[in-house]
């Protein structure tokens, strides 16, 4: 299948990186792609980054240090000062 590229700004970067890595236009473009592949790749999962912000946030944090939340404390939210 080849593409036809009819942006003019697309055909500039694609000109500027050939230019730059000193290669054919159609092995700059295949380099970009795989480089774009090889970055989307190498991003956690939203999963994993979830669970890092998780035992991150857990490390900030002191839950035996902190205020029981009991009835009284519950009851204290909702009154009127």
């Amino acid at each position: 299948m080849s593409y036809l590229i009819k942006r003019a700004d697309v055909t500039e970067l694609v000109d500027r990186l050939a230019a730059a890595k000193n290669l054919p236009k159609i092995e700059a473009i295949k380099l970009a792609l795989e480089r774009e592949l090889e970055r989307e790749a190498a991003k956690p999962s939203l999963v994993d980054a979830t669970l890092h912000f998780a035992a991150q946030l857990r490390k900030r944090t002191d839950p035996e240090g902190g205020l029981p939340a009991d009835k009284a404390w519950i009851d204290g939210l909702y009154e009127e000062s």
